[in-house]
Protein backbone atom coordinates (compact mmCIF):
# COMPACT_ATOMS: atom_id res chain seq x y z
CA UNK A 1 0.00 0.00 0.00
CA UNK A 2 0.68 3.55 0.06
CA UNK A 3 2.10 5.29 2.62
CA UNK A 4 2.30 9.37 3.15
CA UNK A 5 4.51 11.14 5.47
CA UNK A 6 4.84 15.06 6.15
CA UNK A 7 8.49 16.00 5.89
CA UNK A 8 10.35 18.95 7.52
CA UNK A 9 14.01 19.22 6.67
CA UNK A 10 17.28 21.33 6.34
CA UNK A 11 20.74 21.11 5.94
CA UNK A 12 23.77 22.84 4.10
CA UNK A 13 24.97 23.02 0.72
CA UNK A 14 27.74 23.39 -1.12
CA UNK A 15 27.73 25.35 -4.73
CA UNK A 16 29.74 26.64 -7.56
CA UNK A 17 29.54 27.58 -10.81
CA UNK A 18 30.82 26.44 -14.31
CA UNK A 19 31.14 28.24 -17.22
CA UNK A 20 33.10 29.71 -20.10
CA UNK A 21 34.07 33.75 -21.37
CA UNK A 22 34.87 34.02 -25.01
CA UNK A 23 37.12 36.94 -25.45
CA UNK A 24 36.96 39.76 -28.39
CA UNK A 25 39.59 37.38 -29.84
CA UNK A 26 37.82 34.23 -30.00
CA UNK A 27 39.86 32.80 -27.49
CA UNK A 28 37.88 30.59 -24.87
CA UNK A 29 38.63 30.25 -20.75
CA UNK A 30 37.00 27.86 -19.33
CA UNK A 31 36.05 29.39 -15.96
CA UNK A 32 35.64 26.58 -12.95
CA UNK A 33 34.88 28.80 -10.00
CA UNK A 34 36.31 26.23 -7.63
CA UNK A 35 35.73 28.67 -4.62
CA UNK A 36 32.56 28.24 -4.44
CA UNK A 37 30.36 28.49 -0.97
CA UNK A 38 28.48 27.04 1.91
CA UNK A 39 25.08 27.73 2.21
CA UNK A 40 21.83 26.56 3.92
CA UNK A 41 18.30 25.48 2.96
CA UNK A 42 15.14 24.39 5.10
CA UNK A 43 12.09 23.07 3.60
CA UNK A 44 8.76 21.20 3.72
CA UNK A 45 7.38 18.43 1.79
CA UNK A 46 5.82 14.98 1.42
CA UNK A 47 7.00 11.42 0.94
CA UNK A 48 5.03 9.21 -0.33
CA UNK A 49 6.06 5.12 -0.20
CA UNK A 50 4.28 3.35 -3.04
CA UNK A 51 4.17 -0.34 -4.56
CA UNK A 52 7.56 -2.40 -5.08
CA UNK A 53 9.62 0.19 -2.66
CA UNK A 54 9.28 2.65 -5.03
CA UNK A 55 9.15 6.18 -3.24
CA UNK A 56 8.05 9.82 -4.17
CA UNK A 57 9.72 12.93 -2.78
CA UNK A 58 8.62 16.28 -3.35
CA UNK A 59 9.28 19.77 -1.39
CA UNK A 60 9.35 23.34 -1.21
CA UNK A 61 12.47 25.29 0.00
CA UNK A 62 14.10 28.23 0.53
CA UNK A 63 17.88 28.25 0.37
CA UNK A 64 20.99 30.50 0.74
CA UNK A 65 23.87 29.71 -2.11
CA UNK A 66 26.76 31.53 -1.99
CA UNK A 67 29.63 31.61 -4.48
CA UNK A 68 32.45 32.71 -3.37
CA UNK A 69 35.60 33.11 -0.29
CA UNK A 70 33.17 35.59 1.72
CA UNK A 71 30.78 33.43 2.81
CA UNK A 72 30.02 32.83 6.63
CA UNK A 73 26.81 34.45 8.30
CA UNK A 74 27.39 37.77 8.30
CA UNK A 75 29.97 38.76 5.92
CA UNK A 76 29.00 40.62 2.75
CA UNK A 77 29.48 38.06 0.21
CA UNK A 78 28.89 39.31 -3.83
CA UNK A 79 27.50 36.08 -4.62
CA UNK A 80 25.29 35.43 -2.40
CA UNK A 81 21.78 34.00 -3.68
CA UNK A 82 18.33 33.15 -2.13
CA UNK A 83 16.43 31.12 -3.68
CA UNK A 84 13.06 29.26 -3.51
CA UNK A 85 12.91 25.81 -4.86
CA UNK A 86 10.64 22.82 -5.90
CA UNK A 87 12.23 19.36 -6.20
CA UNK A 88 9.62 16.41 -7.42
CA UNK A 89 11.85 13.32 -7.56
CA UNK A 90 10.93 9.30 -7.68
CA UNK A 91 13.32 7.17 -5.93
CA UNK A 92 13.54 3.20 -5.13
CA UNK A 93 14.29 2.26 -1.09
CA UNK A 94 16.74 -0.50 -0.73
CA UNK A 95 16.12 -2.86 2.80
CA UNK A 96 13.69 -0.51 4.57
CA UNK A 97 16.41 2.10 5.39
CA UNK A 98 18.21 2.70 2.46
CA UNK A 99 17.04 4.77 -0.82
CA UNK A 100 18.17 6.49 -3.85
CA UNK A 101 16.42 9.11 -5.45
CA UNK A 102 16.52 10.77 -8.98
CA UNK A 103 14.40 14.10 -9.90
CA UNK A 104 13.79 17.70 -11.04
CA UNK A 105 14.33 20.64 -9.49
CA UNK A 106 13.31 24.33 -10.17
CA UNK A 107 14.77 27.14 -8.50
CA UNK A 108 13.50 30.64 -8.74
CA UNK A 109 15.87 33.60 -7.76
CA UNK A 110 14.35 35.85 -4.54
CA UNK A 111 17.53 37.71 -3.35
CA UNK A 112 21.00 38.25 -5.00
CA UNK A 113 23.28 41.15 -3.37
CA UNK A 114 23.96 44.63 -5.45
CA UNK A 115 27.12 43.13 -6.83
CA UNK A 116 25.20 40.88 -8.96
CA UNK A 117 24.15 43.39 -10.98
CA UNK A 118 25.49 44.34 -15.08
CA UNK A 119 24.17 47.97 -14.62
CA UNK A 120 24.09 49.07 -10.86
CA UNK A 121 21.71 52.22 -11.53
CA UNK A 122 18.86 50.43 -13.49
CA UNK A 123 19.62 47.44 -11.83
CA UNK A 124 20.16 44.98 -14.31
CA UNK A 125 20.93 41.69 -13.25
CA UNK A 126 23.84 39.38 -14.38
CA UNK A 127 21.76 36.65 -13.06
CA UNK A 128 19.04 34.54 -14.77
CA UNK A 129 15.87 34.77 -12.12
CA UNK A 130 15.42 31.19 -13.12
CA UNK A 131 17.22 27.56 -12.59
CA UNK A 132 16.27 24.55 -13.24
CA UNK A 133 18.45 20.68 -13.20
CA UNK A 134 18.26 16.88 -12.37
CA UNK A 135 19.31 15.79 -8.87
CA UNK A 136 20.51 12.44 -8.01
CA UNK A 137 20.74 11.62 -4.31
CA UNK A 138 20.57 9.02 -1.32
CA UNK A 139 18.71 8.78 2.01
CA UNK A 140 19.47 6.66 4.85
CA UNK A 141 16.59 6.70 7.53
CA UNK A 142 16.58 5.50 11.19
CA UNK A 143 13.00 5.28 12.71
CA UNK A 144 10.97 8.97 11.74
CA UNK A 145 14.84 10.75 11.04
CA UNK A 146 15.80 10.71 7.75
CA UNK A 147 20.11 11.58 6.47
CA UNK A 148 20.27 12.56 2.73
CA UNK A 149 22.57 13.88 0.28
CA UNK A 150 21.83 14.93 -3.19
CA UNK A 151 23.88 16.79 -6.21
CA UNK A 152 22.19 18.71 -8.75
CA UNK A 153 23.03 19.54 -12.23
CA UNK A 154 21.88 22.87 -13.55
CA UNK A 155 20.82 22.60 -17.34
CA UNK A 156 20.01 26.44 -18.34
CA UNK A 157 22.73 29.29 -17.94
CA UNK A 158 21.88 31.15 -14.86
CA UNK A 159 24.89 34.01 -16.29
CA UNK A 160 24.25 34.18 -20.32
CA UNK A 161 26.27 38.01 -21.41
CA UNK A 162 26.41 38.05 -24.73
CA UNK A 163 28.05 41.66 -25.42
CA UNK A 164 29.64 42.37 -21.91
CA UNK A 165 32.67 44.78 -21.71
CA UNK A 166 35.86 44.34 -18.80
CA UNK A 167 38.77 47.07 -19.71
CA UNK A 168 37.58 47.57 -23.01
CA UNK A 169 37.45 43.88 -24.09
CA UNK A 170 34.28 42.64 -25.81
CA UNK A 171 33.47 39.30 -24.32
CA UNK A 172 30.37 36.68 -23.61
CA UNK A 173 30.11 34.75 -20.65
CA UNK A 174 28.11 31.71 -20.01
CA UNK A 175 27.87 29.86 -16.64
CA UNK A 176 25.74 27.10 -15.35
CA UNK A 177 25.15 26.22 -11.75
CA UNK A 178 26.23 22.92 -9.24
CA UNK A 179 25.56 22.06 -6.03
CA UNK A 180 26.19 19.16 -3.71
CA UNK A 181 23.37 19.40 -0.26
CA UNK A 182 23.63 17.49 2.54
CA UNK A 183 20.73 17.21 5.37
CA UNK A 184 18.60 15.59 7.58
CA UNK A 185 14.98 15.62 7.77
CA UNK A 186 12.11 14.66 10.23
CA UNK A 187 9.04 12.39 8.42
CA UNK A 188 5.56 12.72 10.55
CA UNK A 189 3.04 10.42 9.70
Amino acid sequence: GQDLSLKFYGGGNYYYSKGSQVLNSGEEIVLDFGDGGIGYFIGYGIKVNMKNNLVFNSGIEVAQRNNGKDNWGFLKNPHRYHYLSISPSIGYNFFETIGLHFGLQADYLLHKQKVSYLNFIKKESAFSNYDAGVTIGIDYKISKIEIFGSYYYGLPYVVNLKGGQVENHDFSETTKSRMFKFGVGYLIN
